[in-house]
């Protein structure tokens, strides 16, 4: 608006042109605020008890975070959403940072892509009985 009180109106090269910067820029603020640089990920490995229906069982469970607290917290957000446990029922023993190349989850294996490939692979774990 004007100092008269009149709506300016704006050429549709100049509108498409806002729209675009206006667009472009909060992509890009929020692409910096959710993804973060692969290089300040870890690969950690968090194992506790939390109840799974009826029953307490124990849980190991490998992921890709910042930190112990931030494993911790994905570890809360990743049990309460699959199972609807709450944070006081999930019991947690450990949270270890581990080598992503130990780890058989999907979830490291793509997230560290690049840096298993460099490493040369995979290292073959021991094999489980059944």
């Amino acid at each position: 608006m004007n100092k008269a009180g009149r709506i300016i109106t704006l050429e549709p090269s100049n509108f498409v042109n806002l729209v675009v910067e206006i667009f472009t820029f909060c992509a890009t603020a929020r692409l910096s605020r959710v993804c973060e640089s692969p290089t300040l990920m870890k690969a950690y490995r968090v194992s506790g008890i939390a109840p799974f229906g009826s029953m307490r069982q124990e849980f190991s469970l490998d992921l890709p975070a910042s930190d112990a607290a931030d494993a911790e917290h994905r570890t809360y957000s990743i049990m309460g959403s699959r199972h609807k446990a709450n944070r006081r029922s999930i019991e947690i023993k450990s949270v270890s940072e581990i080598d992503p190349r130990t780890s058989t989850e999907p979830r490291i294996m793509d997230h560290f892509r690049e840096d298993i490939a460099a490493a040369g692979g995979p290292i073959a774990t021991v094999a489980e009985e059944e």
